[in-house]
């Protein structure tokens, strides 16, 4: 028995195939790995494959004619004698330690019946491999422009945009291009589903996982390149003109039809997440009719950090306001090198003070609801920032004007959790040391007017006179002096 099975499914991709498994040459893979390289109706596809591209590896090839994706995967799994399966397509190239760090995920947790790594483009890009359980609406904005627009909430949740990509954590589910399935939740859900061509049958078998009780994960501390767009890709008019995503749409709505009166797995992360919410904050969803969700979907149009919820707000006076979920974000605590803080003056929206009761919700461009904040910068893990120290850097950059080459030292600090009836944010911190010869440079932009450094003792006069009241930044700056104790 094979500790890893690995099936490449290639459709007259030799050159592709060719690439995968010189990276596969190169990288950890168990003792006991066997590698199942399948031509899936190709010309000899298989045949032009230069044996020193897998002197290194134990492959064996299969020749099947092409009766599509699930069905060519299923002979591969068939043939293999794994303890886990693992369905790459021909277009990735694995980096040295990408299976190593999958392995081990797997082995730490026999609950896991499924993980994917982070992909990306050649040019860096990270793909979206992981998304929320689809509804067929989502398939038509997603491949209509105008509704894009008007529906950008709904591409949020679908397409996870809140989601920081470094992060190891269960998801609905992940795309077919590579996943590792551990052999016995496989059994169990019953293999690839053949009723699909090309597509949908990644959605369907990571919905047999979570309903087998049995999880999907993406493990974002896995790196794989993924050489190719989606099949799936590409605008609305397209699938009049490109025969694979007419399949793609063929697929889907086999999917659809089929999961009309189904139910979702109540243990699948977006139900779970959700209804977490809803307990902790009686949050709700927003009417699509109500006065809140036309501000507030005005205001995070294009924010791809936050999700808006209808929060119910009791005390002595009871109101509702959009509750602003902040899932992931980072702060700085900038330093220079005489261990001074630097601090900027930003204009925050909120009718928050200390001269007046709160009695309405966040509306920015209502009425003088503000004041002017010095506080650590900080932002959020926007989905194209591959890293939390990326998004730090860009923040930065972006705030300050600060470039790559004036950071001295970055130390990442704890986790700051700030969980308010306005909003419930979670940031990494992290300290910066800066170079002497960094200078200001306010992005016009940027609602940021003055960024100054200043002594510990400035720091604590500030708080005491009231002009630093941003919890996270005191929270953030106290890690910093706390760490020099």
């Amino acid at each position: 028995m094979f500790d890893l099975s690995i099936i490449i499914l290639q459709y007259n991709t030799p050159k592709d195939t060719t690439k995968c498994l010189e990276s596969l040459q190169k990288t950890w893979l168990p003792k006991k790995t066997e590698i199942i390289i399948i031509n899936n109706g190709g010309n000899d596809a298989n045949a032009k494959i230069p044996p020193k591209s897998y002197k290194k590896l134990n492959v064996k090839f299969l020749e099947i004619p092409n009766r599509g994706y699930p069905q060519g995967n299923n002979v591969g799994a068939k043939a293999a004698s794994g303890k886990y399966l693992a369905f790459i397509n021909p277009d990735i190239e694995v980096e040295k330690d990408t299976f190593k760090i999958l392995f081990e995920y797997l082995e730490d947790n026999s609950k896991i019946g499924i993980v994917a790594p982070q992909l990306h483009y050649p040019d860096g890009i990270i793909q979206d491999n992981y998304r929320v359980f689809p509804r067929f609406v989502d398939l038509v904005i997603k491949r209509t422009n105008f509704l894009r627009k008007m529906f950008p909430q709904r591409m949020r949740r679908y397409l996870m945009w809140d989601k920081e990509p470094s992060v190891n954590e269960p998801v609905d589910w992940v795309t077919g291009a590579f996943m590792i399935v551990r052999k016995e939740c496989f059994k169990k859900v019953g293999k690839h589903d053949e009723h699909y061509f090309l597509f949908m049958s990644d959605v369907e078998i990571c919905q047999k996982t979570w309903a087998n009780n049995f999880e999907v994960h993406f493990v974002g501390s896995a790196h794989a390149q993924h050489n190719e767009t989606r099949l799936s890709g590409g605008g609305f008019t397209d699938l009049f003109r490109k025969k694979t995503l007419r399949i793609h749409l063929h697929d889907a709505l086999k999917y659809y039809f089929r999961h009309l009166i189904k139910r979702l797995p109540k243990n699948s992360p977006s139900l779970s997440q959700v209804n977490q919410k809803e307990r902790v904050h009686q949050a709700r969803k927003l009417s699509a009719t109500s006065f809140l969700h036309r501000v507030s979907g005005k205001l995070q149009r294009y924010n791809p950090v936050v999700n808006v919820f209808r929060g119910k707000v009791v005390g002595p006076f009871n109101y509702e306001q959009p509750v602003i979920f902040f899932n992931t974000g980072v702060v700085s605590v900038v330093r220079n090198q005489k261990g001074q803080f630097g601090l900027i003056k930003t204009w925050r929206h909120t009718p928050l003070s200390f001269e007046k009761q709160n009695t309405f919700p966040i509306f920015p461009d209502v009425a003088n609801l503000g004041m002017w904040s010095l506080e650590c910068p900080r932002g959020g893990v926007e989905k194209s920032d591959p890293s939390p120290e990326i998004s730090i850097k860009r923040e930065l950059n972006e705030e300050i004007g600060l470039k790559e080459k004036q950071i001295i030292s970055i130390t990442p600090l704890g986790k700051i959790i700030n969980d308010t009836a306005i909003n419930v944010q979670n940031h990494l911190c992290f300290e910066i040391v800066v170079s002497d010869d960094f200078v200001f440079k306010p992005d016009p932009t940027e609602m940021i007017n003055e960024f100054k450094f200043y002594d510990l003792k400035e720091i604590y006069q500030l708080i005491q006179e009231k002009k630093l009241f941003c919890s996270m930044s005191q929270a953030a700056i106290l890690q910093a002096v706390v760490r020099e104790l």
